[in-house]
């Protein structure tokens, strides 16, 4: 208890709280189900997770919504977030942040569901030809772009050549060639078949060809020409953006809604107080406090876990000494995750014992945790050779002082110096992706679907997201590599399970909790947000408000 009490202190004098992760596209893809929904291979059966039931003074409420009620049309949503897109159209360059964010007014192809199943969209169908090393898109032929011009195969193979141009697409390297069939038919071919490539083509937007060719990729950046059921009619960048309703929407009888109103408010004081007036009805990626202490007023919420906060090792540098897997274990149990997940996480955050969801695929329910023990974490470092401790560098995002502080206490009490490193976005990224860091260094990996496509783009053997200064064992490559070579969700579910035990029994990385996506809304507010999927899809064409 006094640790737990330490920790509250500690974040009653801290400047920042955990706000949604800023990290850059790409990221985690879940687990694939390569078959078609008219197929016979079955989809994953995992279940979404719960939010944590606790906080560090009460029990959180369950996670509330409006009263049901027949859906009405009407009314611009009023919106709020303190992050804003910085490219809204042009995907090549897109960032995860800018992508998350594009869903009102872009479509893909496919969606991915929270248990990692996928289900069609703008694509009716699909199927898979593993012996032919093929996948095959059977298109929707009512879909129309924002700009009047049709959507069809072309434009498809445009998108997907663009992206593959650009070496965006994940594992784009294993793509033969995009061809179109017919009009509504489009065939990607395969060097070698996977099933993680129906993932990998899950992720791209759909965008006008037509808008790009006569306009340019500046004009893109700063506009959105897509098939979506909301058209942007006006952007500017850190202040807000208006959408519109897109009355050619292919979905009948849809949106709800008449527009969307967003604006862009740094300050989540601010925020706060602009839905609790009325100003906003609806809060996007809300911090954990500002959104607890709004949960305990009775406005509308919902929460899911979209990262993991972990803490990556300098271990490919040979004189470092968390290139000890011994030293990297000690700092695991030197640190009482339970405790910081209930003080840091405000009842939404859930601690984590690997880095992936308990409740995905990849997730080995017979993994023994390292639980929290000062005394083992002594004996571990004595063993490894470092009886008085070591010093070393933590560091971490500004956002993210309250973590690395709380770190730093922890490792504090087994004779681990920490000297704490504030970084400004560009330079922790930059750490990460290409020029390494020293010691430990504070980040996240995604948790989207059954979590084995994450995995890999974080850590495999070409990772996306790069993890520059960790050293990867080659059990650890050649598990990654029977995921990659998987052609059935079967097979791949369980190559995932042995690859996150791999990296777990390894210490590749020291997960600690959950971030999460964070939303609250006032009581005329109906969205199915973090209804059906995580962060990255949303029917927003089904929300609506009550206009009485």
């Amino acid at each position: 208890m006094k640790k737990v009490f330490v920790l509250l202190l500690t974040i009653l004098l801290s400047v920042m709280v955990i706000t949604s992760c800023g990290e850059p596209a790409p990221t985690e893809e879940p687990a694939p189900s390569p078959s078609t929904p008219a197929t016979s291979e079955p989809e994953p059966s995992t279940s979404a997770p719960s939010p944590s039931a606790s906080t560090p003074s009460k029990p959180a409420p369950s996670p509330t919504s409006p009263a049901a009620g027949e859906p009405q049309y009407g009314g611009t949503l009023k919106m709020v977030m303190q992050d804003s897109p910085g490219n809204i159209g042009y995907q090549i360059s897109m960032s995860f942040a800018d992508m998350i964010r594009a869903v009102p007014w872009a479509e893909r192809l496919i969606v991915c569901e929270k248990d990692g199943s996928l289900k069609p969209n703008l694509a009716e169908s699909w199927t898979t030809d593993p012996d032919a090393g093929t996948i095959t898109f059977k298109l929707r032929n009512d879909v129309v772009f924002h700009d009047g011009t049709p959507f069809n195969a072309e434009a498809v193979r445009w998108n997907l050549q663009v992206m593959l141009d650009a070496k965006t697409l994940p594992n784009s390297s294993n793509v033969k060639s995009v061809e179109v069939l017919d009009e509504y038919t489009v065939q990607v071919t395969l060097n070698e078949f996977s099933a993680r490539m129906l993932y990998a083509l899950w992720r791209p937007f759909m965008f006008s060809p037509t808008a790009f060719e006569e306009n340019g990729k500046d004009w893109c950046i700063m506009n959105a020409v897509g098939t979506g059921p909301f058209k942007v009619t006006k952007f500017q960048q850190d202040v807000g953006l208006t959408l519109e309703k897109f009355d050619d929407y292919w979905r009948e009888g849809r949106p709800y809604l008449d527009g969307i109103d967003i604006k862009i408010v740094k300050e989540a004081a601010t925020c706060a107080a602009m839905i609790q007036s009325g100003q906003a009805d609806f809060w996007y990626q809300a911090p954990n406090k500002e959104g607890a202490e709004l949960r305990d007023k009775g406005f509308g919420y919902k929460v899911w876990p979209t990262t993991i906060i972990i803490l990556a090792p300098d271990s490919k540098n040979e004189d470092s000494p968390l290139a000890n897997k011994v030293v990297r274990e000690a700092i695991e149990y030197a640190i009482d995750r339970d405790a910081m997940t209930q003080a840091l996480g405000y009842g939404f955050a859930k601690a984590m014992i690997q880095p992936v969801l308990p409740e995905g695929a990849a997730a080995d329910p017979a993994f023994e945790e390292r639980k929290y023990n000062v005394e083992k974490a002594k004996q571990l470092l004595a063993d490894a050779g470092y009886p008085d401790g070591f010093e070393m560098t933590l560091d971490y995002q500004i956002k993210n002082q309250d973590i690395g502080v709380v770190i730093q206490n922890y490792l504090a009490d087994v004779n681990i110096t920490v000297n704490p490193e504030p970084c400004d976005e560009g330079r922790f990224w930059g750490k990460q992706f290409s020029e390494g860091w020293s010691g430990l260094h504070l980040t996240y990996v995604g948790t989207q679907g059954a979590a084995c496509i994450p995995f890999l783009d974080h850590f495999g053997p070409e990772p996306l997201v790069g993890f520059f200064s960790m050293a990867k064992s080659q059990e650890f490559l050649d598990a990654c590599n029977e995921v990659v070579a998987a052609t059935t969700f079967e097979d791949m579910q369980s190559a995932s399970v042995n690859m996150a035990r791999v990296a777990t029994d390894d210490v590749m990385v020291i997960p600690l909790f959950t971030n999460q996506q964070l939303i609250l809304f006032r009581d005329n507010v109906h969205t199915s947000f973090l209804t059906k999927y995580d962060q990255d899809g949303w029917d927003i064409w089904e929300d609506w408000m009550s206009q009485d």
